[in-house]
């Protein structure tokens, strides 16, 4: 079963007269506070987060295992969700955006009313937030095994206040395109002629180092650390495996949607908002039915040929049917259900998470792959 986070944005203005503070309190935390006791020999790791929620996971997850791999304390930023996501940049560029994205000293944007216009600091306030890694992912198996710091403010001065130490003691990774570094734990190993990243760091070189930080850019990518040696194999899958969602209002949210499906359905994962997605959407939504009838559903390469056209030409001549029965809450097909015996295994339901929408613009006017969408993943 794939479990999905999905984003919301809670709309607070035009609330008639209605404040923010109507409906939540806003709390003021000290989170440049910090009671964590640093040993004077404790070693960290740092690295810049980017992009949406997967890729900063994946990220994440890439810093557990390589500070584990090095024994140092890895600082852990928190997750940033919001309508406009910090996108990748060279260190510099993208260092700065991360430090300015942050509320510190925002906390009024909250308070004030909706028949007030905004002043401009707090023009973005509602369309971002930082949430805790703790608050969704259950990280107690992996702090068993290695040391985690959260870390809120991302700027120079909290490393020199808060880890004691000066930028003259941190060794700096800084990348200049997001797949230049790749790191690899076996000394006579090479990336593939075919891969990638444009330049090797060698994790053993990492930890000879004597700095007290080492801080890396971007650590997005699933081939971002190359791991032969058998027991880093092992503590990557252990660190994959104990990363599952705790949070119960997302659980309560999955656990509805699959029991709407029934008890067997298949999960997409479909990205067509941005950039090469959208540019390339048909070609995305075809290799994604074609994974789907291929690699799930058991299909023949020729019969999934015969299937994709038997299937668009159905679909073109059907009627829109209905999400939801009348009297239960239990989705249902909206179309009719295939009766061709060849054709049974298409009825097992889809659960499609995706970026567009059916009404929104970009199913329609210039992109003209709308009706391949609709009629081979069932979008409409």
């Amino acid at each position: 079963m794939a479990y999905y986070l999905l984003s919301v944005r809670w709309e607070t203005r035009g609330l008639g007269q209605q404040s923010v503070t109507d409906h939540f309190q806003a709390v003021s935390l000290d989170l440049h506070r910090d009671d964590y006791q640093c040993d004077p020999d404790e070693t960290f790791l740092s690295y810049l987060p980017h992009s949406g929620f997967h890729n900063q996971r994946i990220a994440f997850e890439n810093a557990l295992v390589l500070s584990r791999l090095l024994n140092r304390t890895l600082l852990v930023p928190p997750i940033y969700l919001g309508s406009k996501p910090i996108h990748y940049a060279p260190f510099d560029a993208l260092f700065q955006e991360s430090v300015l994205s942050n509320k510190f000293g925002l906390l009024h944007c909250s308070g004030i009313s909706s028949v007030v216009p905004l002043p401009l600091e707090c023009i973005d306030y509602f369309d971002q937030t930082h949430l805790l890694w703790d608050w969704l992912v259950d990280l107690d198996l992996v702090k068993q095994n290695q040391r985690l710091r959260q870390r809120w403010d991302l700027s120079e001065i909290w490393i020199d206040k808060g880890l004691n130490f000066s930028e003259s003691n941190t060794l700096f990774i800084k990348d200049s395109s997001p797949y230049q570094y790749r790191f690899l734990d076996t000394r006579s190993d090479v990336s593939p002629a075919n891969h990638k990243f444009s330049e090797n760091i060698y994790i053993s070189d990492l930890v000879t180092s004597r700095k007290r930080l080492i801080h890396i850019g971007t650590l997005f990518g699933s081939s971002r650390l190359r791991l032969k040696d058998p027991s880093n194999v092992i503590i990557r899958s252990y660190i994959r495996g104990s990363m599952s969602f705790k949070n119960p209002l997302l659980l309560d949210i999955a656990s509805s949607i699959a029991a709407s499906l029934g008890p067997l359905f298949i999960g997409v994962h479909l990205r067509l908002g941005d950039g090469d997605f959208r540019k390339n959407a048909e070609s995305h939504v075809r290799k994604a039915w074609w994974q789907v009838v291929c690699g799930i559903l058991f299909y023949t390469e020729e019969e999934a040929f015969t299937l994709e056209n038997d299937v668009m030409d159905q679909r073109q001549n059907a009627t829109d049917g209905r999400r939801f029965g009348k009297s239960s809450d239990t989705l249902r097909c909206q179309y009719p259900l295939h009766t061709k015996a060849s054709h049974l295994r298409l009825n097992t339901p889809i659960f499609i998470s995706t970026d567009v929408y059916q009404n929104n613009t970009m199913l329609t006017g210039r992109l003209h792959w709308k009706k391949y969408v609709i009629r081979l993943m069932g979008l409409e």
